[in-house]
């Protein structure tokens, strides 16, 4: 839910990156699965407003949120992925 900037600086490992904005464009691949999906943003507004996106139109899966979003997760110094991390450096490859 969080913009590309966001998520290539920190994720959660594994992740699957979709902007709250584009939600619905993704809502028939995330119908697929009957396994829950789990939102997060930074801080839980915009994982809020996807959950109603997608329940509005009408995705039948458990949607929950990740305690206390991307904040909570690197406060709690839980593993984070960059997407920047194999890019290389001015240093050298």
């Amino acid at each position: 839910m969080r913009t590309q900037r966001e998520y290539d600086a920190g994720h959660v490992p594994g992740a699957v990156h979709i902007p709250f904005y584009d939600i619905l464009g993704h809502r028939s691949e995330l119908a697929a699965s009957p396994a829950p999906l789990i939102l997060y943003c930074a801080h839980g507004p915009r994982a809020g407003i996807a959950k109603f996106q997608l329940w509005a139109a009408g995705v039948d899966r458990p949607i929950i949120y990740l305690d206390g979003h991307m904040s909570a997760w690197k406060a709690r110094g839980l593993p984070v992925e960059s997407s920047t991390d194999d890019l290389p450096t001015r240093d050298g490859p």
